[in-house]
C-alpha cells in the first residue's frame, strides 16, 4: 500500500512540474496570434596593427547599451557573438591598456540594414595628435558666434572626446586623436531640455548643430560651422510642417568654387529619410530632385527614438563642388546636421 501510494505521488509531482515549465505545450489549442520574428544579423569587423602581446578589447552596443565584448589578442577578422536586430542602430566602441599606443576604430556606428556587418575597422597605432580648427557663425547674418561650444563627439555613443569655447573672433580650436572617428557638435552652453527655455547669444537662441563624421590623420582648418537661430528654423518647420524638437533636420548647401549654388544634383541616403527637399530659384522647397541653381538640399527624418548614423551621397552634376560628394551625418532628435566644406 505504501509503494502504492508512492508511486502516486510521484506520478503527480512530475505531472504538476510538466504542468509548471513556461512554453510546455499539453495539446490544448490556443487562438493567440504568433508574432514574426525579426531578422537578426552579426556585426564584426577586423582589428589590425596589435603587436605581440598586445590587446584590445571591443564592445558592441544597441541603443548606447553595451551588449557584447570581446578581448582581442591578436590582428585579424572578429564577430560579436550576440545578433543584432534589423533595423537597430549599433555602435562600436574600443579600450586598450597599450603604452605608447592607442586603438581607434573606423565605420563603427550605424543601422543594420538586411545584412551582416563586417566592415567595422579597429587599428592600433602610435599616439598622435592632430589640430581641429574653424569657425562658427551664425547662417543667416554670417555673424561670427562667441561662446559657442564646440565639441569633438565620437558617433558610436555619442560621447565627448574634446570641447571647447569660440573666441570673439567665432574661432575655436580642437586636439584630437589622429585618425578616431569624430563628429563636431555646436552649441549654446548649457542647451536644456525644454525647447521653450533656450539661453541666447547676441539675443538669439540657436538649434544645437552636427558637423559630418570625420576620420582625420592630419590637422584640418577652415571649418565653418553655421548655427541657424530658432525663429528661422520655426519659419521652415510650419511651411514644411515637421517638428524640430520631435525630427532630426540635416541641410546642405551645393555651391561651386564661386560659391554659386550647383543645379541638377540629387542626394540619397541610406537608411532612407522620411523626406528630402530640394532649393528652388525662387527660394522655395520641393519633394522633386534634382537642384535647382538655388542649390540647397534639406532632409528630415521624423521623430527618431534618438540618433542615427546616416550616408548621403550626391549624384549628378558634381563638379567642382564645395562638399565631399559621399559622406555621414550623425541625425539626432531636434539638432540640425550639415556636410563640411573641404
Amino acid at each position: 500500500m505504501k509503494n502504492y501510494q508512492r508511486a502516486s505521488l510521484l506520478f503527480f509531482l512530475a505531472l504538476s512540474i510538466i504542468f509548471l515549465i513556461p512554453g510546455c505545450d499539453m495539446g490544448n489549442e490556443s487562438n493567440d496570434t504568433i508574432d514574426t520574428p525579426v531578422a537578426t544579423y552579426t556585426l564584426g569587423g577586423t582589428v589590425s596593427g596589435l603587436q605581440a602581446g598586445e590587446s584590445c578589447t571591443v564592445y558592441s552596443c544597441v541603443n548606447n547599451m553595451t551588449v557584447d565584448h570581446l578581448l582581442i589578442e591578436a590582428d585579424g577578422p572578429f564577430t560579436f557573438p550576440t545578433e543584432i536586430a534589423d533595423g537597430k542602430s549599433y555602435g562600436v566602441i574600443v579600450t586598450d591598456s597599450l603604452a605608447n599606443k592607442r586603438c581607434v576604430t573606423q565605420y563603427s556606428s550605424g543601422i543594420i540594414m538586411g545584412a551582416a556587418v563586417k566592415n567595422v575597422a579597429v587599428t592600433s597605432q602610435d599616439i598622435s595628435n592632430i589640430q581641429i580648427s574653424g569657425t562658427v557663425e551664425d547662417a543667416v547674418t554670417d555673424v561670427m558666434l562667441q561662446g559657442i561650444e564646440v565639441t569633438a563627439t565620437r558617433p558610436s555613443r555619442d560621447s565627448i572626446s574634446k570641447s571647447c569655447t569660440t573666441d570673439e573672433n567665432g574661432a575655436f580650436v580642437l586636439t584630437v586623436q589622429k585618425g578616431d572617428d569624430f563628429y563636431l557638435h555646436a552649441q549654446v552652453p548649457s542647451y536644456p531640455s525644454d525647447p521653450n527655455d533656450v539661453p541666447t547669444i547676441n539675443g538669439k537662441a540657436y538649434i544645437p548643430c552636427n558637423v559630418q563624421i570625420q576620420n582625420e590623420t592630419a590637422d584640418r582648418t577652415g571649418i565653418k560651422i553655421y548655427m541657424v537661430d530658432t525663429e528661422t528654423v520655426a519659419t521652415r518647420a510650419s511651411d514644411l510642417n515637421f517638428d524640430m524638437a520631435k525630427d532630426a533636420v540635416f541641410s546642405l548647401d551645393i555651391e561651386d568654387d564661386n560659391s554659386d549654388g550647383i543645379a541638377e544634383v540629387t542626394a540619397t541616403a541610406s537608411p532612407e529619410l522620411s523626406r528630402i527637399f530640394y532649393g528652388q530659384a525662387d527660394g522655395g522647397l520641393i519633394e522633386t530632385a534634382p537642384t535647382t541653381s538655388d542649390g540647397s538640399i534639406l532632409g528630415i527624418l521624423s521623430a527618431p527614438a534618438y540618433a542615427g548614423t546616416y550616408s548621403i551621397t550626391l549624384s549628378g552634376a558634381t563638379d567642382n563642388m564645395t562638399v565631399d560628394k559621399k559622406f555621414q551625418l550623425r541625425l539626432i532628435r531636434g539638432n540640425l546636421s550639415q556636410a563640411i566644406e573641404p
